[in-house]
């Protein structure tokens, strides 16, 4: 997959998220990552962002249905990426990083073998 901004994510020209986060439809509470940050961050300290897939259901991670792996960014720079094989590995990204002031939103993206490229975003505020 390509590193950078959006169009390189893209899977058949789409990259899907929640519509109404406030009200998931079924595949999209098993395919939206989560970000868990804190919300506040010092400029330069360590801190943890853990992804997770799907919002208060899990994702399946058998032969025909998994996530290939999942992407973090800051704004539209790569972070980090993990891969994830079937019925072994339980798609959770987890990361310790550092921002300064003038990054972006931690962004997300995860990719599900039959639903394709899903994405999320959450920003933290540096002081």
């Amino acid at each position: 997959m390509g590193k950078g901004s959006d169009e390189g994510m893209e899977l058949g020209g789409q990259v899907n998220g929640a519509k109404d986060p406030g009200s998931l439809t079924e595949l999209e509470a098993t395919h939206v990552p989560a970000i868990r940050a804190p919300a506040r961050v010092a400029a330069g300290e360590p801190f943890e962002v853990v992804v997770t897939v799907g919002c208060g259901r899990l994702h399946p991670t058998e032969k025909g249905h998994f996530i290939q792996f999942i992407e973090l960014y800051v704004g539209d720079v790569f972070l980090t990426s993990m891969y994830f094989v079937p019925e072994r590995l339980v798609p959770v990204l987890k990361a310790t990083l550092t921002l300064d002031a003038a990054n972006g939103p931690l962004r997300a993206f995860i990719h599900c073998n039959l639903h394709g490229v899903w994405r999320a975003e959450k920003h933290v505020r540096v002081e």
